[in-house]
């Protein structure tokens, strides 16, 4: 089995029109949801061996407080998850190391909320910022890994756990 759990990048911040969009840091908000939801990944035993994340600041400032929180050194950024269709993240999935079998990768909507719809048979109509969805595949390679081949397993986000 592989699995992937996808996140996408916590709030970022709109301040400065002057900041191009590829450099929009996190706002407060973003901040301390991507670091509630890496210890709520952390107490339901989430345990990926490498984090993949887009070279945007917000998604790359996302991943490390995850993996800060469950203590991941490995992260991988690939300036191709940025601004990217769903094809192109199946190629940076086939292109995972086959030793790896629990992997996060870090990104951008709407295509994430496509992936969710399009590698599983279940419909998300929208995933919010600092969303994480777990998909399991049945295989031992990543190669194999493709469109309605995975099926869901964990859809949370930060105001689920909010009142």
């Amino acid at each position: 089995m592989k699995y992937i759990t996808f996140v996408r990048h916590a709030k970022s911040s709109w301040d400065s029109f002057a900041v191009q969009d590829h450099d929009r840091p996190l706002n407060n908000r973003g901040e301390k949801d991507s670091i509630f939801m890496g210890k709520k990944l952390l107490s339901l035993g989430c345990s990926p061996q490498q984090i993949i994340t887009s070279s945007a600041k917000r998604a790359k400032v996302t991943a490390e407080n995850i993996a800060k929180e469950l203590s991941i050194d490995n992260v991988v950024i690939k300036n191709e998850l940025y601004e990217s269709l769903e094809d192109t993240y199946l190629k940076i999935i086939h292109e995972i190391d086959n030793s790896f079998d629990n992997v996060m990768l870090v990104g951008h909507n709407p295509t994430l909320t496509n992936i969710i719809n399009i590698f599983t048979s279940d419909f998300i109509y929208n995933v919010p910022t600092t969303g994480i969805f777990k998909i399991e595949f049945e295989t031992n390679n990543w190669e194999d890994v493709d469109f309605d081949s995975g099926k869901l397993k964990e859809f949370i986000y930060p105001k689920m756990f909010k009142k």
